[in-house]
């Protein structure tokens, strides 16, 4: 593609008319359902509450997951939307700050998040990520080479997400050091007719969604569409976002069932950049001079269209998945505005048997899912935010293919072992569009094979709680950007970064307490680093592999009732609640003081590196914890403070010459959810107005001449915020 399309005019995407589109959206599903709402064959009031048998064969109902992870002999988490949907949904820490083992900080406004598990893509601090395998529905969102951003997800239009820290993920075919998320959408079986919500807040915040579901005979459908804008806590930091999430099932027999998706995502964000500490500390408003001078923004659209089918009878399951990502990604950042175009393609095929083996339970699974991704990216001269001249053109190809098998064997009823491996085959081929006097030729093919192989035990201490244990070996191979570096000639001879770890742990729950305890020792090569290097052209800095660096960490989620009746008392039976369905929190219908923790210890190193001998890695906190403290009365209110706390501050630069300062937040919700009808809520947050770092960016030496330090990005000054939302 040798043109950009210009951002359609901004009169589009103001929030008024943005608001109009959902109030017609929300007329729009209301009316239909008012019209079915009168045709009794349509309503079939026993599909929507549930019952295994009318519930879908590709998307796995919450109870059911829950209880397929208990069975993992490694770190895994399933969450419940409904328990970030108690507060603000602004950002995607929202909706992941609860999950142990999962880093996660804004970067600024509602579209950037960096988020990190056990230190995966810990060199990209600026703007998307990578180490993660983000998945929809089962299916990649991230580009064939690896990035991902993290704009294309919607969590209110989520049912569950799944959380597989480290090589726990292999039936997804991921090898990445950090694991995968999984966000699983809502289906018409499991969702209210019609929901709508509502929030608003400091900074001229706004997010709102509507969404619909139902079942028709042996058709489901769920769509949601939902919008947000904000001016943001700094300056030069407005937002604003639609996103469309949508999927249609076809029953087509008793074993066999096929679901469709739509997915549009656009977001159009203005970057405020990062600030020297000097800059944050006196004026954490400020955006950096260079970004707004030159009007740095990030626009991002997004189309996939993908579909899941599913054969399910007996001891055996199939499933076969193709996804189409479609993304125009605009950056009008530093000197330069990039306008990449990109296309992946991908499928899986995936086989699963439980037929007993010697009299013996056994789960067998063996899946391929190859990719392949074309980016064409040319290259101009910010002009203000908009393209100027043009000086390169590239066009970036990447492939994947990808085997993996996995079998848990049960030793007795109580102690399994688990072993499995992945093969990777990767291609990563940069050809150079622009052939001009004096320019850089960046082509070049890079290709790289892996080996992943996973052993594993697991032992149920009782039906509730497991001791768990594995050694894996994961494989990631660099993305392009890491790889094309416009002031080397050819594609940089980048290895790709592998990882052996040894993992045990513990989770489950014992009448008050619920818990998730993890320790990992991850011994890494060829992790991707800044280091300062002699060109042709003098100094420079560039990214290269590091020998060997060390990740350990403890992950932990720690919940406990404190107490209970503290003034509700009620000796009314679960059944009962469960049949008026008014009560949403203890079904032994009395009140609670819950307090909700969850904690990182990250110990990231150099291991006798040349030029950063055994220094921590920069960009992680060493220590991190959040808490809750909330009261639960059953029929929905809850109140209570929490706190965020960073006791340590942690280095900026792999030099170890600049850190940032230790802080704590605090913060405030309150609100009503019962099972349906209204509910509200009320949070503040950062109470005592504090100012620090929420995350920082990553770079070699802050020491060195002419070195980049506005590497901060303040976090939110004192906020509150407010939503409704209402269940038919």
């Amino acid at each position: 593609m040798g043109s950009i399309a210009s951002p359609p005019p901004q009169s589009l995407h103001s929030p008024m008319k943005r608001s109009f589109v959902l109030l017609f959206f929300f007329i729009s599903i209301s009316a239909v359902y008012s019209t079915f709402s009168n045709d009794p064959p349509l309503l079939l009031p026993e599909v929507l509450v549930s019952g295994k048998s009318n519930a879908s064969l590709t998307v796995q109902e919450f109870k059911s997951k829950e209880q397929e992870l208990a069975q993992r002999a490694g770190a895994v988490e399933v969450i419940n939307a409904n328990s970030y949907k108690t507060g603000r949904y602004s950002t995607l820490k929202d909706a992941l700050q609860w999950a142990p083992g999962v880093y996660v900080q804004p970067r600024f406004g509602q579209e950037e998040s960096r988020i990190s598990i056990r230190g995966s893509g810990i060199q990209r601090g600026m703007c998307g990520g990578r180490g993660i395998q983000l998945l929809q529905d089962g299916m990649p969102i991230n580009f064939a080479d690896g990035t991902f951003n993290m704009q294309s997800i919607e969590p209110l239009a989520t049912r569950y997400m799944e959380v597989y820290r480290g090589a726990n993920s292999l039936e997804y075919g991921s090898t990445n050091l950090g694991g995968a998320i999984n966000f699983v959408s809502f289906t018409g079986y499991d969702t209210p007719p019609l929901t709508a919500r509502f929030e608003y807040g400091s900074f001229n915040t706004f997010k709102g969604q509507v969404s619909s579901g139902c079942v028709l005979g042996k058709y489901d459908y769920y769509s949601s569409i939902s919008t947000g804008f904000t001016d943001g806590y700094r300056n030069h930091s407005n937002q604003s976002n639609m996103r469309l999430f949508s999927n249609i099932g076809d029953k087509i027999s008793e074993h066999l069932e096929t679901r469709l998706y739509f997915t549009y995502v656009q977001t159009l964000s203005q970057m405020p950049g990062g600030l020297t500490k000097s800059q944050l500390e006196s004026n954490p408003k400020q955006a950096n001079p260079t970004n707004s001078r030159n009007n740095w923004q990030k626009d991002y659209d997004f189309l996939r269209v993908a579909d899941k089918t599913t054969w399910q009878e007996g001891e055996n399951k199939a499933e076969a998945q193709v996804y189409w990502n479609h993304v125009n990604f605009t950056h009008h950042a530093m000197a330069l505005f990039l306008g990449d175009v990109n296309d992946d393609l991908g499928f899986m095929l995936q086989w699963k048997n439980e037929q007993e083996v010697l009299q013996h339970q056994n789960k067998l699974t063996l899946g391929l899912n190859p990719s392949w991704g074309i980016t064409d990216e040319p290259v101009y001269l910010n002009n203000n935010g908009n393209a100027g001249k043009q000086i390169d053109h590239d066009e970036e190809l990447a492939s994947n293919f990808n085997f993996f098998v996995q079998d848990q064997f049960y030793l007795t009823k109580k102690l399994s072992t688990v072993a499995g491996t992945a093969v990777t085959y990767a291609v990563r081929q940069n050809t150079s569009l622009w052939n001009q006097p004096n320019n850089i030729d960046n082509s070049g093919t890079q290709t790289y094979w892996g080996y992943s192989p996973q052993w594993g035990l697991l032992y149920d201490v009782t039906p509730e709680a497991q001791l768990f244990g594995n050694i894996s070996r994961s494989f990631s191979p660099p993305s392009f950007a890491e790889l094309v570096n416009p002031s080397y000639q050819g594609i940089m001879p980048l290895k790709a970064t592998t990882a052996t770890t040894l993992e045990t742990g513990t989770r489950g729950r014992a009448g008050r307490y619920r818990w998730d305890l993890a320790y990992y020792y991850s011994w890494v090569e060829n992790e991707i680093f800044p280091y300062s290097v002699n060109t042709s052209t003098g100094p420079s800095v560039l990214n290269t592999n590091a020998g060997q660096t060390i990740h350990q960490g403890v992950e932990l989620g720690f919940d406990v009732t404190l107490c209970n009746s503290l003034f509700c008392h009620s000796t009314t039976t679960t059944a009962t609640l469960d049949k008026k369905k008014e009560f949403d929190f203890p079904k032994n219908g009395r009140d609670r003081l819950y307090l909700k923790q969850v904690g990182l210890f990250n110990d990231f190193h150099f291991a006798n590196d040349p030029q950063y001998g055994n220094n921590q890695l920069p960009g992680i906190p060493l220590l991190y914890y959040r808490a809750e403290l909330l009261y639960e009365h059953p029929r929905g209110f809850y109140a209570g403070p929490n706190v965020e706390w960073v006791p340590v501050g942690y280095n900026v630069d792999a030099a170890a010459t600049l850190f940032t300062a230790p802080y704590a937040i605090l913060g405030f919700k309150m609100g009503y959810r019962p099972k349906r009808g209204c509910s509200f809520y009320v949070e503040t947050m950062n109470l005592s107005n504090t100012t620090y770092a929420a995350t920082t960016g990553v770079i070699a030496n802050a020491q060195a001449p002419k070195a980049y330090l506005a590497q901060f990005f303040p976090g939110d000054g004192a906020s509150i915020y407010g939503g409704i939302e209402y269940t038919f």
